[in-house]
C-alpha cells in the first residue's frame, strides 16, 4: 500500500525528483489530486496542472517503452529480410542454372530428333 501524501508530492515537485519517482508512485498521487483533499489552496487551482505534468511524465514513459518494443520489432524484420535474401538468391541462382541446362538438352533432343526423321526418309 502507497503510503505517499501529498507532502511527498510537493516536496517530489520542488527538488525536480517527480521524474524518477516509479510509475506506481505516480499514479498514487493522481489518485490524491483527484480526491481534492489538501491541495495547494483552498482552491486547488494547481492540481489540474500536477496532474497534467504526472500524466506527462507517465506517458513519455510509456512512449520510450514503446520505442524500446519497436526497435527490436525492427531488427528482427531487417534480420528476416535479409535472411529471406539468403535464401532466396541461391535458388535464384540454381533454378537459372537448371533452366540453361535444360535448353541445351532440349536442343540437343531435338536435333537428334530431326536427324532421325531425316534418316527414315
Amino acid at each position: 500500500m502507497n503510503t505517499q501524501t501529498l507532502q511527498d508530492l510537493r516536496t517530489s515537485l520542488n527538488d525536480g525528483s517527480i521524474y524518477t519517482v516509479d510509475s506506481e508512485t505516480l499514479k498514487h498521487y493522481l489518485v490524491l489530486l483527484s480526491q481534492g483533499t489538501g491541495g495547494w489552496g483552498s482552491e486547488n487551482i494547481y492540481n489540474p496542472l500536477v496532474g497534467n505534468i504526472i500524466n506527462h511524465i507517465l506517458m513519455q514513459r510509456h512512449i520510450d517503452r514503446l520505442n524500446k518494443q519497436n526497435a527490436i520489432t525492427q531488427f528482427m524484420v531487417i534480420a528476416l529480410t535479409i535472411a529471406a535474401l539468403l535464401v532466396a538468391i541461391p535458388q535464384i541462382w540454381f533454378a537459372y542454372k537448371a533452366d540453361k541446362r535444360a535448353e541445351i538438352v532440349s536442343e540437343t533432343h531435338s536435333m537428334q530428333q530431326s536427324v532421325n526423321k531425316l534418316q527414315m526418309l
